[in-house]
């Protein structure tokens, strides 16, 4: 069993989705720590989601096919997985965006871009400023709460 996630990764997670929320575009939605089947056999559960338009409200959980961004928060204990395993069934099933935000040493947030069948860094730093799937910008130590 994984230790459940820290304070800070929770906090950063609720004020993330809240920005995104404010900023995105009609008919996305922001989620947070839901299935997404991938196949037949493989489910993500990435810590914030950015959803397409036009998904069936009728459904428990999302396909890939949905996802317009899967979207990690580095923890001690999930660092590996979120940088080397998970982005492979994500650029293999196809969603366009793969955002990784570390915690430690410093916080950033790498933002990669499907390109080929594979993810492609296009920015690293201590913001996000992205243009797709919709205008976003932000800093992350914005996201940070002292108290949490």
């Amino acid at each position: 069993m994984s230790p459940s996630a820290s304070r800070w990764h929770q906090s950063l997670a609720g004020m993330l989705i809240s920005r995104l929320s404010s900023a995105r575009a009609n008919g996305y939605t922001i989620n947070q720590a839901v299935d997404v089947q991938l196949s037949e056999q493989t489910t993500g559960i990435p810590d914030v989601l950015i959803v397409r338009a036009g998904v069936s409200s009728e459904r428990r959980l999302y396909l890939a096919d949905d996802l317009a961004a899967a979207i990690e928060i580095e923890s001690p204990t999930s660092g590996a997985n979120d940088r080397r395993l998970k982005p492979i069934p994500y650029a293999d099933y196809k969603i366009p965006y793969y955002w990784r935000i570390e915690l430690e040493p410093e916080l950033i947030a790498v933002v990669h871009r499907l390109e080929d069948g594979a993810y492609v860094e296009v920015s690293r730093g201590p913001r996000i400023d992205v243009t797709e799937p919709f205008p976003f910008s932000v800093d992350l130590a914005d996201l940070i709460d002292p108290d949490a």
